[in-house]
């Protein structure tokens, strides 16, 4: 199971495409999708979803095709 933060830049239509959709039943799905806001709003998400392997996409910023890439926990 994953959980995958999203960070938009300011290239990023808000009108155009989202990345974020999840499932009803969150909590069974094999992937979480979440907007990246703020440092306390991710604490809370990592660890409500300690047990998923966290990944970070940047969309709308310079890169041209945007990557999920593995979190890294603080200790």
């Amino acid at each position: 199971q994953h959980l995958v933060l999203v960070s938009y830049g300011p290239n990023h239509d808000a009108n155009g495409d989202q990345w974020i959709y999840n499932r009803a039943d969150i909590d069974s799905a094999k992937v979480v999708w979440a907007r990246d806001s703020s440092p306390e709003a991710r604490k809370k998400l990592l660890a409500y979803f300690k047990d998923r392997k966290v990944w970070t996409v940047k969309v709308g910023f310079d890169e041209p095709h945007p990557r999920a890439v593995p979190f890294r926990r603080e200790p």
